[in-house]
């Protein structure tokens, strides 16, 4: 029997993983002996992918709105883009190119099945692969993948908020308009024993957030990203080793995870194959088995870091949202008032003349309430949405967290993120007699409108929430009428 892989390596002059890590395996694990008898010609050579085709080719809308405001020297030198980072009107402009892609695609795909009932969803995943004719596992696999997106795309009580698809035939040509719409890149590689591609590069250029393992390349975009702008979930190489020296049992995982084995058994058992109930039981087989690798080991952090994350919004979030969320719940937080004391001079104000703009003041008393309501953010979009609101509540506003009451009393409590002054920021405005804030509000403007457009606009959407009165809201909403009304009168 000839091995390919030795032979290869006796007969070329340079030899290299495809990541760092892998490189770094080659010369421990596989060919250790090998790098012994020849280290010169072990090397390193991480896989790439060039922005003139995955960028500048399949996406010419972001292309054009980054050459817009940097020129075209970003295409040799993707670092230009650091300093644009907490430009608020471009990070903008880059999610309105996203959604631009989506909408397209989405309007090629119904014109392509001559289907006008198509539908969105909050979330589809969308699985691009083939198998070679004889890798009977990989073709069962895209089989079971078929199958789960029958039974979820037609399921009754989640088939409007998530669907399933196959791409069939996955290409370059294919990927080039795939890419460029993906919200989140998931690449959950085993680490050390396989390599995420280089998708994760290109999805992260048209900016879709990665999750997935440390390995492969995802490390080496970890360091160049940092971890805010990438999640990474599992075990690293070397407490994979770790576990493998000290015994790894799949079953063991599968006994204390409800979640997971509920799903393996599902599986085994024919709910995804009626028709055939023994049909996917290998693959199960394969992940129980002694000799199975460390498939169960990832996934309840996979799924923990797909959890979503849930916004409340109490001034202007309640009427105009600027970012995409999968759902919205009215309700309200307690312990807390809604008070205009904190200045504006960045969006309802301007500089020497600031506006005012809500902020929570909390007061303990669980008798307190302040109605809003609460968004639902996929974790694709979490690292952007943070990033616009932290831009749009950057003077003076923290993030703390809460627990949200919906409406719906159907619905539980839930813990969500919101964004409060705090009272040592330099555009704290404080108390101050309701009819001074008043006759501020009314005269107000900045960029984003006029200060009382602003009042006007929250105390509207309030009154359709909820009737209950808030007093400090209500009033100001009353003063600042009558003081336009006056001045239209003079």
């Amino acid at each position: 029997v000839v091995n390919m892989g030795y032979l290869s390596i006796v007969d070329s002059h340079a030899v290299n993983g495809i990541a760092e890590l892998h490189s770094s395996l080659l010369k421990s694990t596989l060919f250790k002996d090998f790098y012994g008898l020849s280290p010169e010609k072990f090397q390193n050579k991480t896989n790439g992918k060039t922005p003139r085709r995955w960028l500048l080719l399949c996406n010419p809308e972001l292309s054009d709105l980054i050459a817009s405001k940097i020129g075209e020297k970003w295409i040799t030198d993707l670092s230009q883009w650091r300093n644009f980072v907490n430009d608020e009107q471009f990070v903008r402009d880059v999610q309105r190119v996203k959604l631009g892609n989506q909408q397209s695609l989405l309007t090629k795909f119904t014109e392509e099945y001559d289907n006008t009932n198509i539908k969105t969803v909050p979330r589809t995943v969308i699985f691009g692969g083939k198998a070679a004719p004889d890798y009977l596992q990989a073709k069962l696999i895209i089989k079971l993948i078929c199958n789960v997106g029958r039974i979820v795309n037609h399921d009754s009580q989640i088939g409007d908020r998530i669907k399933v698809i196959l791409l069939e035939n996955y290409r370059v040509s294919l990927a080039e308009k795939m890419i460029p719409v993906a919200d989140l890149s998931e690449q959950i590689s085993l680490v050390g024993l396989e390599t995420s591609d280089t998708c994760n590069m290109k999805m992260m250029l048209n900016r879709a957030l990665t999750i997935g393992t440390l390995d492969g390349a995802n490390i080496e975009m970890d360091e160049e990203v940092g971890r805010g702008n990438i999640i990474i979930f599992g075990m690293p190489v070397t407490d994979v080793d770790a576990l493998k020296g000290k015994g790894y049992n799949s079953r063991e995982f599968y006994e204390h995870e409800p979640e997971l084995k509920r799903a393996l058994d599902q599986i085994r058992g024919g709910y995804f194959s009626p028709e055939d109930p023994n049909l996917f039981a290998e693959i199960v087989k394969s992940r129980l088995g002694s000799n199975g690798q460390k498939y169960c080991e990832k996934k309840e952090s996979c799924f923990q870091n797909q959890l979503v994350m849930w916004i409340f919004g109490y001034g202007s979030l309640v009427w105009k949202p600027d970012f995409r969320y999968i759902s919205r719940q009215e309700g309200h937080v307690k312990g807390f008032i809604r008070r205009f004391w904190q200045l504006s001079e960045d969006h309802r104000g301007l500089p020497g003349k600031p506006g005012r703009v809500v902020t929570l003041i909390s007061t303990g008393n669980q008798c307190d309430c302040v109605y809003g309501v609460a968004y639902e953010i996929s974790n694709a979009d979490e690292v952007s949405v943070r990033h616009v609101l932290d831009v749009r509540e950057k003077d003076g506003y923290t993030i703390i967290e809460t627990n949200f009451y919906p409406k719906d009393v159907e619905q539980k409590d839930m813990t969500c993120y919101t964004y409060m002054a705090h009272r040592e920021n330099p555009f704290w405005g404080g108390d101050a007699p309701l009819d001074q804030i008043a006759e501020q509000i009314a005269h107000a403007y900045g960029p984003s409108g006029t200060n009382h457009e602003y009042l006007f606009k929250l105390a509207e959407a309030i009154r359709t929430i909820t009737s209950a009165h808030d007093e400090h809201l209500f009033t100001l909403d009353q003063l600042v009428k009558t003081i336009l009304t006056q001045d239209e009168q003079k």
